[in-house]
Formats: C-alpha cells, structure tokens, sequence
C-alpha cells in the first residue's frame, strides 16, 4: 500500500476572491457616526466610572474612537464621489453573510463578545498577582483590553454594511483583485 505524497502535500486552490467596488461614502459615513458616538459614550462612562481617564488603554481606545467618529464625519459632510471598497468574497464572514443575512450583526456580537470572554479567561490564567482575586483579575483585564471589543465589535458591523453595499452596488463598479 502505497501513500501519494502528491496528494497529501497538494494545494488547494483557493476560491477566495478579492472584490473592488464603488460605493457611496455616506453609507459608511452614517454607520461610523453611529456607531461610534454611543461606543464613545460608553467608553467615558466606563472611564468614570473606574477613575482612570489617563493611561495606556484609554489613550488608544481615544484614538481609535476618534478616527472612528471624525471619519465617519468627514465621509457624512465632506467627501464627495463614490469610494473604493474592497470585500472578500468565499471566506467564513462572507459565507455567515450569505447565510445569516439580518441575523449577521447579532450573531457576529455574540461571536464576538465569545471570543472576546475566552481571551480574558486565558490571560486571567496567566495573571500573576498574589494580592489579586480571580474576580479582580478578570475586572483588570477586561477594562485594560476593553477597546479590543470596541473594535471587534466595529469590524462586524463594518463587515456586515461592506457586503451589503456590495451586493446593491452595480454591476458595472465590481472587478475582481489579483491579490496574490
């Protein structure tokens, strides 16, 4: 009995396919405002409420929620034309997309919010503190690692609008990218 190395080792090819397309920039102009001035909201009402306005997490978190909003902005107010978008056609996302259809955003945040509850309990394992309970640990990290939600969280609902204005995007505005 004879194993062929050839197929063992053999490639599948990919059908994976990267999408260009044009799209109108206040879509995602709304999305970004929208989602961004509650999640902006929350993120000063959680710094409140732990004291702590000035640190490593909160200034990226600032960051990021800023060129969220203010991009969003710009695309609302400023920006004319059409933009290019890219989407990946055939990976998991888009397949959940096709799938799932309105059910995509929900979904995706428990997913989400799944994935984000397992790296905490992860790294709580590692947390190395003596004076530290398992309830303060997961409370540290939670709030050290909290604008990693935040973007999760964007890239769903960032997901989810790029494939819909994909599939109501005309024909003539999609060409496929050589990406490899």
């Amino acid at each position: 009995m004879m194993i062929d190395l050839k197929a063992v080792f053999r490639r599948k090819k990919s059908k994976k396919k990267l999408m260009s397309f044009s799209t109108d920039p206040k879509v995602s102009g709304r999305v970004d405002v929208l989602f961004g001035l509650p999640m902006t909201a929350l993120w000063l009402l959680r710094c409140h409420e732990i004291g702590k306005w000035v640190g490593t997490s909160e200034i990226v978190s600032y960051a990021v929620l800023a060129i969220i909003v203010f991009g969003g902005l710009y695309n609302l107010f400023i920006r004319k034309g059409a933009v290019e978008r890219n989407v990946t056609l055939g990976d998991v996302w888009h397949k959940a997309y096709l799938r799932l259809g309105r059910w995509f955003v929900p979904v995706g945040f428990v997913a989400v919010v799944v994935g984000y509850s397992a790296l905490v309990a992860v790294l709580t394992l590692f947390f190395d503190d003596d004076e530290a309970t398992f309830s303060g640990s997961v409370r540290h990290i939670v709030t050290a690692l909290g604008w990693l939600l935040i973007c999760m969280l964007y890239s769903v609902v960032r997901r989810y609008v790029d494939f819909r204005e994909y599939y109501r995007s005309p024909v003539a505005s999609r060409e496929e990218v050589d990406w490899y």
